[in-house]
């Protein structure tokens, strides 16, 4: 009976992870409009951070939903 629940229920609990996680991206620019590559993007009051590529962009995954500064 046990194994019968604890599949669904992991299934369950894996799939909510993913509802409930979030991606920020975007590109980086300067005042001059200029790429910012290497920079650093932090999501503050998290461990999840970001270094800007040579195209500028960058891409944070797995972000609890919320408002972030």
């Amino acid at each position: 009976m046990m194994k019968k629940l604890l599949l669904p229920l992991l299934s369950f609990i894996l799939s909510a992870q993913c509802v409930f996680a979030a991606t920020i991206k975007g590109k980086m620019l300067d005042e001059n409009n200029a790429l910012m590559i290497g920079a650093h993007v932090i999501v503050t009051g998290t461990d999840k951070y970001a270094i800007v590529g040579l195209n500028g962009q960058y891409e944070i995954n797995n972000v609890s939903v919320g408002s972030y500064k």
